[in-house]
């Protein structure tokens, strides 16, 4: 009877310590759980906020170009289309023979687009469009190496028959474009270096390496559009052309360490 008792007493007190020891074990490993977790989330705080010093540099280079595009117009009408188109390439053979002998190369001849429309035009009487014929259009471009002649260039274009310049560009060739594009780039990054010495002096600190760059180069070249055929010079005077200066302009981002 006596061992039947105490071996009851004993199995029943079982379930209640592993309770008690399931518990302590949840409590300690919920708490190491949560140091680990606010460890982490400090280390990678830290790591998420380098100490840096963000700056821009920028440079502006306005130089002569040394190349002129130039782009006119042909333009025939006529009621027939065939005409119209036979017209017009008589025109411009004779405009690109002008160029040819203003001091352009055949090279440097180039045809932009040529179209062949129908125009049409609102009849008061008839209470309607009605065609008025064909209008042929050959778009030529020249490119000029030697800026002085660019006047006499258009004159002698004028002369053959060229009935409208579309646009005249001043700008630089591959070259001079290369040098100055690098030029700039070397002079915005410079200026960058020398803000971050600047700040870095002021709060006592010095700079250390660069953390991150970033770069952007425009180049614009200028250009005349529009040009009236009406204004050019007569026989004796070539028309004044004054090329503007192309901009080159580089800015720079940088981010350097302290140290």
């Amino acid at each position: 009877m006596t061992d039947g008792v105490v071996g009851f007493k004993f199995s029943s007190m079982v379930p209640a310590f592993l309770a008690v020891l399931l518990v302590a074990v949840l409590i300690i490993v919920g708490f190491t759980a949560g140091a680990v977790l606010s460890n982490g989330s400090g280390s990678s705080s830290s790591l998420a906020n380098p100490k840096t010093i963000n700056v821009t540099g920028t440079a502006t280079h306005k130089v002569a170009p040394n190349l002129v595009e130039v782009v006119l117009s042909v333009e025939t009408l006529d009621a027939s289309a065939q005409i119209s188109q036979s017209s017009n390439a008589t025109i411009s053979d004779k405009v690109s023979a002008a160029l040819k002998s203003a001091g352009v190369t055949a090279n440097h001849i180039s045809t932009v687009s040529y179209t062949v429309n129908e125009e049409f035009q609102y009849n008061d009487v008839l209470k309607k469009s009605v065609s008025v014929g064909y209008r042929t259009t050959n778009q030529v471009k020249a490119i000029l190496t030697d800026l002085k002649t660019t006047g006499a260039v258009l004159d002698a274009a004028a002369k053959a028959g060229a009935n409208r310049i579309d646009s005249v560009y001043f700008y630089l060739n591959p070259v001079n474009e290369f040098r100055e594009r690098r030029a700039v780039l070397e002079e915005a990054s410079g200026q960058a270096r020398l803000k971050a010495n600047s700040i870095a002096k002021g709060i006592g600190v010095s700079v250390g390496s660069v953390h991150s760059l970033t770069e952007n180069v425009n180049y614009y070249p200028s250009s005349m559009s529009n040009i009236a055929l009406g204004v050019m010079a007569k026989d004796s005077v070539a028309t004044p052309i004054s090329p503007s200066t192309v901009e080159v302009t580089a800015n720079v981002s940088a981010e350097f360490d302290i140290k």
